[in-house]
């Protein structure tokens, strides 16, 4: 079990108590990628995803379209959005309305 591997790992690194809690289940990944995502996503927060301020790599939580999301450059083109499950449908019809200029598709319909 990776978990209890990673726990016991950090265990013997730092001596200290620690507990590790796998919250994965309560989250979710929407990818928006292509030429057009730096502008869809301007059009959902205020953090500025250019290249210079959120080069490849980096890793933010910010507000996106009224909701947190941790938000991942994963190349130039292409950013992860982690967000809580709860959020996964408005953000996914939000995207969808955002990006509908760009002429979206989604992986399903492509």
């Amino acid at each position: 079990d990776d978990l209890a591997q990673a726990e016991a790992d950090l265990r013997d690194a730092g001596g200290a108590e620690i507990a590790l809690v796998d919250v994965s289940g309560g989250q979710t990944v929407l990818v928006v990628q292509g030429d057009s995502a730096i502008q869809v996503l301007m059009k959902s927060t205020s953090y500025d995803v250019g290249l210079q301020n959120f080069p490849v790599g980096k890793v933010v939580t910010t507000t996106f379209a009224q909701a947190q999301v941790v938000m991942r450059r994963m190349n130039e083109v292409t950013f992860e959005l982690i967000l809580r499950r709860s959020f996964a449908d408005y953000l996914w019809a939000w995207l969808r309305d955002a990006a509908s200029e760009f002429g979206f598709a989604s992986q399903d319909e492509a």
